[in-house]
């Protein structure tokens, strides 16, 4: 029951504030617009479920840990499951450059990330991760892009 009540809850407070969204439109715009703009969030929502969905089944299944940059400063904006438990850390302890705490040379992966973007050219590198939470050591092959958000993807897999 509590776990039903663990998921519920949150998706109950997004259906309320939409609900609540809407009547604004409905007020402010009439009712065809505020029915429009309902049947196009729910397309995207529906849309993004089934992306999430189906990335979340390639991660695992293929065992690809996957993160996203800032392409300027290198910090971490999210990462999927996969690719902390690789580094051996919670997915909020991969943000910002705490995805550097686990490679063995810092300095060098984060002045290779640079190097690129200064010179917009894709991050490729390869390093050793030490696991924080089991201690293995394992060589990784980084590779990022630059994206036109100025974002960079990175893929870490067990190589």
């Amino acid at each position: 029951m509590w776990a039903a009540g663990r998921w519920f809850w949150p998706e109950w407070q997004v259906y309320q504030a939409n609900r609540q969204l809407i009547e604004s439109f409905r007020s402010n715009f009439g009712a065809a617009a505020a029915e429009r703009i309902h049947e196009m969030l729910r397309q995207l929502t529906h849309r993004h479920d089934r992306h999430e969905m189906r990335t979340a089944i390639v991660e695992f299944s293929l065992g690809v840990g996957t993160y996203v940059c800032d392409a300027k400063t290198g910090e971490c904006l999210l990462a999927n499951d996969v690719a902390a438990d690789l580094f051996g850390i919670p997915k909020d302890g991969m943000k910002g450059l705490g995805w550097l705490q686990c490679i063995e040379n810092k300095t060098k992966a984060l002045e290779n990330w640079q190097f690129a973007y200064r010179n917009s050219i894709p991050y490729h590198d390869t390093y050793t991760i030490t696991n924080a939470r089991t201690g293995e050591k394992m060589t990784t092959l980084d590779n990022k892009e630059v994206s036109l958000s100025e974002e960079m993807l990175v893929i870490a897999d067990r190589s």
